[in-house]
């Protein structure tokens, strides 16, 4: 329950706790190297559904710096709060303010609308976009993914689009479900990954209504993800100690930590490494 006081006042606590190390980690403050606060990632379709449901109430926000209007959601009402408190205790304990964005995804987009604040953030997959994309293909490239960025940008118009994760899992104990140009949840090959990770940053930099970039999941393999594809009776277990084949999330790294425990790993640049780098360096047809 996101409207919960006790819930909110611990979302706080650690709020300041951030900012204060962001600007004095070891004696040194960093907050230049900052670009923007993310208040949240993904918020659960089921949280947000019992929060709204149990608090129609709710149904805007006044802030001093981001404010929900009328209307709004009790979710919304909550990321309204947060993302204001954010600048409110930086600018009276700092004195400076920094942007602040709530990563949303593809599945809870029509649930929670963000726009009040500085900037837009989805994480968007290609492997999931002909879901949500209602048949609408890019204007360039012809994919799905590119349509669905396109709607998304039309949607909200007036603030910068930023994809705040895309990329594709190698886990080879999943099935590989398709290739170009939607790929597979799981199973990817290395040339697939490579593939579609440029193809993906393809679509952002060519779509007709401008999107202001994308970060990559992820660099680095991480093994201690909780694995969200087993079925919703099954207990979560995390194990950052072993390299689990079938759990998707530890296996979208362009850099790979392979093994089986953490005593016996390599690292691993994979193709897709070298296709990001060339795509960096201004050459994306390396």
């Amino acid at each position: 329950d996101y409207q919960d006081i006790s819930f909110k006042n611990s979302q706080k606590k650690y709020i300041r706790y951030t900012i204060d190390r962001v600007h004095n980690l070891n004696g040194v403050d960093y907050s230049d190297l900052i670009l923007a606060y993310a208040i949240g990632n993904e918020l659960s379709k089921e949280s947000i559904i019992t929060t709204n449901l149990n608090h129609f109430e709710v149904n805007k926000y006044e802030g001093k710096y981001i404010s929900a209007p009328s209307g709004s959601s009790a979710t919304e009402c909550f990321v309204a709060e947060m993302a204001d408190y954010v600048k409110k205790y930086e600018y009276d304990t700092y004195g400076v303010i920094h942007l602040v964005t709530y990563s949303n995804m593809q599945f809870t987009e029509s649930l929670l609308d963000c726009s009040f604040l500085d900037f837009i953030c989805f994480n968007a997959y290609c492997h999931d976009t002909r879901l949500f994309s209602v048949n609408e293909l890019g204007s360039y490239t012809g994919t799905y993914y590119q349509g669905w960025l396109e709607k998304m940008k039309r949607k909200f118009s007036n603030k910068p689009l930023l994809i705040s994760e895309f990329g594709l899992s190698t886990a080879p104990g999943q099935p590989c479900q398709g290739g170009y140009p939607d790929y597979s949840y799981g199973g990817n090959s290395d040339e697939s990954q490579a593939e579609g990770v440029a193809q993906m940053w393809n679509d952002i930099m060519t779509a007709e209504y401008p999107v202001a970039g994308g970060i990559i999941h992820e660099y680095l393999d991480t093994w201690w993800a909780a694995d969200w594809s087993r079925p919703a009776s099954m207990p979560i277990e995390i194990d950052e100690n072993t390299h689990n084949e079938k759990n998707v999330h530890e296996w979208f790294g362009i850099v790979g930590l392979e093994g089986k425990s953490s005593k016996n790993y390599s690292v691993r640049k994979r193709k897709a490494f070298y296709r990001v780098r060339d795509i960096f360096n201004g050459d994306a047809k390396k």
